[in-house]
């Protein structure tokens, strides 16, 4: 479950915190940020982009993310509205981590399939 929790939510924090330019914030979190964003954030952007399956680079590095609980504490409304939550999951479920309905990041939570 954690390695759920922890990947959920990276890639939206992730991309959203580089393009806000607050990175130091989530300085605690134990994330290589510029690798995730660099890989991801293509498939994650917001609002009317279709979903896109994620390269294996971006898989590569959602699956070595750590510490998500501590990026979903710090998902805020600015980052929703830069990330798609929605696409979020997808990536993340394309990259073959399972993300339970129910599970909550932000505002976001993860409706039943």
């Amino acid at each position: 479950m954690a390695k759920l929790l922890r990947l959920f939510s990276i890639l939206g924090f992730l991309v959203a915190m580089s393009i806000v330019g607050t990175q130091q914030a989530a300085g605690g979190c134990n994330i290589d940020f510029q690798g995730l964003v660099k890989e991801c954030k293509h498939y994650v952007m917001h609002p009317d982009n279709p979903k896109i399956h994620p390269s294996a680079g971006c898989c590569g590095e959602v699956k070595k993310a750590d510490d998500i609980l501590c990026l979903c504490s710090m998902v805020n409304e600015k980052i929703e509205k830069l990330v798609s939550m929605e696409k979020v999951v997808y990536v993340t479920r394309e990259c073959g981590i399972p993300v339970k309905p129910g599970f909550q990041c932000g505002s976001y939570t993860v409706p039943n399939i």
